[in-house]
């Protein structure tokens, strides 16, 4: 049985997110799950986001920020929300480029903390 809250205690900008997540759903092992489909679906996400916006497709892009705003509402991230949300309406009138090399930025940190986090809970 993985032990999130031991390993959660990092003092990390995504620690919130994931104690509110537990909160929610109450089982480790189901959040531990979630995460490790977030990790999976989240980079693809991004690759097809990262894809879309060199190809200057923001039907896709569009699409692909609104998939990726889903994910990140399961994992209670309110920035990642609020950045793939303004990403969308943005994208509605052409291509937004900070903010949408911000919601790369910050969801590559998410994964790359959601990697970490199920290592070290398989571990503890």
């Amino acid at each position: 049985m993985a032990n999130l809250i031991q390993v959660l205690d990092d003092g990390s900008e995504f620690q919130t997110h994931i104690l509110q997540m537990l909160e929610e759903y109450g089982d480790e092992e189901f959040c531990l799950s979630l995460i490790e489909v977030f990790i999976r679906d989240g980079a693809l996400a991004l690759g097809r986001l990262r894809n879309s916006v060199e190809s200057r497709d923001a039907v896709k892009a569009h699409a692909t920020a609104h998939s990726l705003k889903n994910m990140l509402g399961v994992l209670h991230s309110q920035k990642g929300i609020e950045l793939a949300e303004q990403v969308c309406a943005q994208l509605t009138t052409g291509f937004a480029e900070p903010p949408i090399h911000e919601l790369f930025d910050f969801t590559t940190r998410l994964l790359d903390y959601c990697q970490t986090l199920v290592e070290a809970s398989r571990t503890v």
